[in-house]
């Protein structure tokens, strides 16, 4: 775990959170986790930049393009009224 820099002052400014410091900790431990993660796919900008590849798009010709990410999933299944053909 990784105390955050700068606790000690936190705590003299609110000596409420004094028993709180250890769940403080886990906190501050799991943000930087997640921090690294974040740059190890190539930084905030990158990161922020997702909706352009996941989700429904909409592509110049006017056709649609779904990307989901599901790790784990056993299946998917992509439902509604969109259906335009017809059963002939």
């Amino acid at each position: 775990m990784t105390r955050p820099p700068q606790l000690d002052n936190l705590i003299k400014l609110d000596s409420w959170l004094y028993d709180f410091q250890p769940e403080i900790t886990r906190r501050y431990t799991v943000f930087l986790d997640y921090q690294k993660r974040i740059e190890e796919c190539g930084g905030m900008e990158r990161f922020t930049q997702g909706y352009k590849e996941f989700g429904l798009n909409v592509q110049p010709d006017n056709s649609v393009i779904c990307h989901e990410w599901a790790p784990g999933a056993d299946q998917l299944a992509l439902i509604g009224d969109f259906k335009i053909w017809t059963d002939a």
